[in-house]
């Protein structure tokens, strides 16, 4: 997980999230509401300039593991306080991040109110409570250094999917190589190019795994 920043209110939801939030607490007061009004008003905030402003903020990777949500998969739009238990927050631009299918559903309406999953855009540094271990067996997991940094771990399952883990790994591995080739040879005509591109990295799939591995394994120049 890394910070981002948040961009204006998608003018769907500037026009309307008042509105909206009022017709569905007006609808839940009811008796015997109908479900099938309920699940539609639940889901007006899923409008197209709601998904590409939070495409824009998260660079498309899930607000959680970072994993680039691609072609083949759905952005889902996450409510970090969860509409099910929160229906004053389902329309509220700031309660809105972005999701890979896998976190989405893994976290669901889990909610640790004591200590509550950690805000991107909020919640900074992040590193204050987030950071990674090189494992053996179970290669580059996430560790925590507060409770909310182990409900954030926890709740969407960020160690628990062997995928994950393996992508993970992987592109430690990678980026230990250009570390290695960095503090073997920092004289070298490429060490520009290497930086640049570790840098780069940092703002792609598990930006904050390449920061991390950096900030610990590169040699001062």
């Amino acid at each position: 997980m890394r910070n981002v920043r948040r961009p204006k209110m998608p003018a769907s939801l500037k026009r309307n999230a008042t509105k909206w939030t009022n017709e569905l607490l007006e609808v839940l007061r009811r008796k015997k509401p109908d479900p099938k009004l309920v699940t539609k008003l639940l889901n007006r905030y899923n409008c197209p300039d709601v998904r590409s402003a939070l495409g824009i903020m998260y660079s498309n990777l899930c607000c959680y593991c970072e994993a680039e949500i691609t072609v083949v998969a759905f952005k889902h739009i996450e409510h970090r306080r969860p509409k099910a238990r929160f229906r004053s927050q389902t329309y509220n631009w700031q309660n809105l991040h972005l999701a890979c299918p896998k976190c989405n559903q893994a976290k669901g309406d889990k909610w640790d109110k004591s200590r509550p999953i950690l805000d991107a855009v909020a919640d900074v540094p992040i590193d204050d409570h987030l950071t990674y271990e090189l494992r053996d067996v179970l290669g580059v997991i996430h560790s925590a250094k507060t409770d909310r940094g182990r409900t954030t771990i926890d709740h969407p399952g960020l160690n628990d999917r062997e995928d994950l883990r393996t992508a993970r790994t992987k592109t430690a591995l990678g980026v230990l190589g250009v570390i290695a080739e960095l503090n073997i040879a920092p004289r070298s005509p490429r060490v520009s190019q290497l930086r640049l591109e570790l840098e780069q990295k940092t703002r792609g799939q598990f930006g904050s795994l390449v920061g991390w591995l950096r900030d610990t394994y590169l040699k001062a120049a």
